[in-house]
C-alpha cells in the first residue's frame, strides 16, 4: 500500500470521477450534433469520407504504438521512476485535453456536417479512453502533490488559474465565433456542446499544468498490516540477518589501512569506482550524510523534480538547481585520496 499524498489528493480523484460520468455526458451530446430542422435534409445527403475513417484508425494505432515504444524505451534505458511517471502523466493529460478541445472546435467548423461531427466525437471519446488507461491510471495511486508547503500552495493556485483561464478563453471564443453567426437554435446547441466538454476536461488542464511545473512527488510505500505484525514479532538475531550495510565515512583507524592503491571508504558504494579529485568526486547527501559520487547521484530515484532519495536510507535530499555538483564535497575522503597520491 502507499501513503496518501499530502494536499489536495481529491483533485486527481475528481478527474477520475468526471471521466466516469463522461459516458452519459457523451450520450447526451449526441442530439446536439444534429443540425436544426431546416437543414436536416441537406445534412442527411452528406456522407463522411472514407478518409476520415482511415485517419481515425491511423491515430488510434499511433497512440498504442507510442505506448509500446515507451515501454521498450523504459526496459532498455531504465529511467528513474519519477521521470517515467511525470512523462506518462504529461502525455496522458495532454492527450485528454486535446480530445476535449477537438470536438469543441469541430462543432463550430462542421456545424451542418453532423455525421462527420459525430464520427470525430466518437474518435475523441475512444482516444480519451486510451490516454486515460494507457498513461494515467497506472500512476494515479503512485503520485501526489509535493510535500513542501510552498509547492502545495502554488499547485492549488496554478490549478485555479488554469481553470479560470480556460473558462475565460472559451467564453471569449464563443462570443466571437458563435454568437450572432448562426441561428438561435444552432447557437444554443453549440454553446451547450462546448460547455459540456469544458466540464469534462477542464480538470485535466489544471492537473497537466501542475505536473508540467514538477510540483508532484512519488508516494512512499508502506508495509501492510500483516507485514508490520510479522516484523514486530521478529527476534533480534533474525533482524540482524536482514540489515543492509550502510556506507559511512571511514573510521579514523580504517582511513590509513591501505591495500595496494585502494583505501577503505575511498570507493563509491554504488558504481565501485575509486574517488578522485577531478572526475569521481565524493558528494555528501545533506539529507542523511551518506557519500556517493556525482554521476550516481544523478541516477538516484526522485521524490520530486529536484529531490533525490538516498538508496541506503530512503531519506530525501534537495539538489540545488537540480545539479549534484552543488552538493558539498566530502573533504575527509578527499584528504585521504590526497595523502594516498603523495
Amino acid at each position: 500500500m502507499t501513503r496518501d499524498a499530502d494536499g489536495p489528493k481529491s483533485f486527481k480523484d475528481l478527474i477520475m470521477v468526471i471521466q466516469l460520468i463522461r459516458i452519459p455526458i457523451f450520450y447526451a451530446s449526441i442530439p446536439l450534433s444534429r443540425p436544426d430542422n431546416q437543414n436536416i435534409e441537406l445534412a442527411e445527403t452528406h456522407h463522411p469520407s472514407i478518409l476520415y475513417l482511415y485517419l481515425i484508425l491511423f491515430l488510434l494505432a499511433g497512440i498504442v504504438t507510442l505506448k509500446l515504444l515507451l515501454v521498450a524505451w523504459d526496459k532498455c534505458f531504465k529511467p528513474a521512476k519519477f521521470t517515467t511517471c511525470r512523462r506518462d502523466l504529461l502525455i496522458g493529460y495532454g492527450g485528454m485535453i486535446a480530445c476535449g478541445i477537438i470536438p469543441q472546435v469541430l462543432k463550430v467548423i462542421l456545424m451542418e456536417k453532423w455525421k462527420e461531427l459525430f464520427l470525430f466525437s466518437v474518435y475523441s471519446f475512444v482516444c480519451n479512453t486510451l490516454f486515460l488507461f494507457l498513461f494515467v491510471v497506472k500512476h494515479h495511486d503512485k503520485y501526489g502533490t509535493s510535500k513542501k508547503e510552498s509547492k502545495k500552495i502554488w499547485a492549488g493556485i496554478l490549478r485555479t488559474i488554469m481553470m479560470l483561464l480556460q473558462i475565460a478563453i472559451t467564453v471569449m471564443l464563443v462570443n466571437h465565433f458563435v454568437r450572432g453567426k448562426y441561428s438561435k437554435k444552432q447557437t444554443e446547441q453549440t454553446e451547450t456542446w462546448i460547455y459540456m466538454y469544458i466540464v469534462c476536461y477542464i480538470p485535466c488542464t489544471a492537473e497537466f499544468a501542475v505536473v508540467m511545473a514538477g510540483w508532484i512527488r512519488l508516494k512512499e510505500k508502506l508495509p501492510n498490516s500483516n507485514q508490520s505484525a510479522r516484523k514486530d514479532t521478529v527476534q533480534p538475531p533474525q533482524e540482524s540477518q536482514v540489515l543492509v550495510t550502510v556506507p559511512t565515512v571511514p573510521r579514523e583507524e580504517e582511513q590509513y589501512e591501505t591495500t595496494g592503491n585502494s583505501t577503505s571508504g575511498t570507493k563509491c558504494n554504488i558504481c565501485t569506482l575509486p574517488y578522485t579529485t577531478t572526475t569521481v568526486i565524493p558528494r555528501m547527501l545533506v539529507g542523511c550524510g551518506h557519500t556517493v559520487c556525482e554521476e550516481c547521484i544523478q541516477k538516484f530515484p526522485r521524490q520530486d523534480i529536484q529531490c533525490v532519495l538516498c538508496p541506503f536510507c530512503r531519506k530525501p535530499t534537495s539538489l540545488p538547481d537540480n545539479l549534484p555538483n552543488r552538493l558539498p564535497k566530502n573533504y575527509a575522503i578527499l584528504d585521504i585520496i590526497h595523502n594516498l597520491e603523495k
